[in-house]
């Protein structure tokens, strides 16, 4: 899974990209053309930590994914919209946006837009998102238009690609973003291969002072997937010992890192389950997609696992909470065989049988 912070100048995206990477320097240039620092991280997860401790496994391993910071997508200023080409390319190869937005004081740094507004930016950061969508639609019509020698077959699709693309250019410019615009499941299919930016719900940041943390998203955000930090004071956590954390954690009221809060706020933006292996030998959390057939998942594991299922035993993280450990599970119950078609769901615990 790539993930992708984008956000106003000054939000705190490079300081939420440096702790979720662990990066000591992020970019910080806006000048034209922009810039992509990328980095893996790992997602942190309780349940694995607990779960490795209950079996007594001799290594833990989290899955990963690759966070970006990127600067210059996104500016601020409605009549300065240069970024590069290249730029809109990669980043609309992401599976996930995450956008970062400024809801905390600071006197000593000026918002580009002169004063704190949340809303006021995402509908900014929106807008600009939009612009890029209606770029790739302009183009493509337009190299559309210029084909040249087209049969009767090919030019009616060249007409229904037009049309699907002009509906959706009237609702991006009425503030309607690709994935919400109401198109027939053939147009769908017809325009699949588009990378449009707006095409997935992204996942919202929302920075915060630090006395702010535990409050209730805004109106604005409450059907929105978002997450709240204090992008600063969380990353400056990192750099204490562990007794002086744990005091001021409990002291901010932080029930779980940001680090985690916000990649598990992210893994299910973006539609990921989480599913774990574990044994003597390691505990381990793999990603998939929400619902992915357990071969599928068997794959991410190792090919030839994959070509051998047989079948999965499967139980919820919770029952094995309950139950756990491994060995005490025979003949409870509470482990489902499950064939290849299974729904992998996020917390599964998953041990595969196979052929070699």
């Amino acid at each position: 899974m790539d993930i992708g912070i984008i956000g106003l100048p000054s939000s705190g995206k490079s300081c939420l990209y440096r702790t979720l990477t662990g990066a000591r320097n992020a970019a910080g240039s806006y000048a034209p053309g922009g810039s992509i620092e990328t980095m893996p991280a790992q997602i942190p997860d309780e349940r694995l930590v607990r779960l490795s401790k209950m079996e007594a496994s001799k290594k833990t391993t989290f899955a990963q994914v690759n966070v970006s910071d990127v600067t210059g997508l996104v500016s601020g200023e409605s009549g300065a919209r240069q970024t590069s080409a290249e730029i809109l390319g990669k980043v609309r190869n992401f599976d996930l946006l995450a956008v970062v937005l400024r809801d905390f004081a600071n006197d000593s740094v000026a918002h580009i837009l002169g004063s704190v507004n949340a809303e006021r930016d995402l509908a900014e950061v929106e807008s600009e998102l939009a612009v890029g969508d209606l770029v790739i639609i302009e183009r493509r019509i337009e190299k559309i238009n210029g084909l040249k020698a087209r049969t009767r077959e090919q030019r009616a699709e060249d007409e229904a690609e037009i049309t699907a693309l002009r509906k959706l250019r009237a609702g991006l410019e009425e503030g309607t973003p690709v994935r919400s615009v109401e198109l027939g499941e053939s147009d769908r299919y017809r325009l699949r291969h588009f990378p449009f930016l707006t095409s997935h719900e992204p996942l919202i940041v929302l920075n915060v002072d630090e006395d702010r943390l535990n409050d209730p998203v805004p109106e604005f955000l409450s059907s929105r997937p978002a997450v709240a930090v204090a992008a600063a004071t969380e990353s400056e956590l990192g750099d204490l010992d562990a007794a002086e954390r744990a005091e001021f954690t409990e002291a901010l009221g932080i029930s779980r890192p940001l680090p985690e809060r916000v990649m598990r706020a992210a893994l299910a933006a973006g539609g990921m389950a989480t599913f774990f292996t574990i044994g003597p030998t390691e505990a381990r959390s793999w990603l998939v997609r929400d619902g992915e057939p357990a071969v599928d998942a068997a794959e991410k594991i190792h090919r030839d696992i994959a070509r051998g299922f047989i079948r999965a035993e499967v139980l919820s993280s919770a029952d094995f909470f309950e139950h756990g450990p491994w060995k005490n599970l025979k003949g409870t119950g509470v482990v489902r065989e499950e064939g290849k078609e299974y729904p992998v769901r996020d917390g599964d615990i998953i041990n595969v049988r196979f052929s070699a």
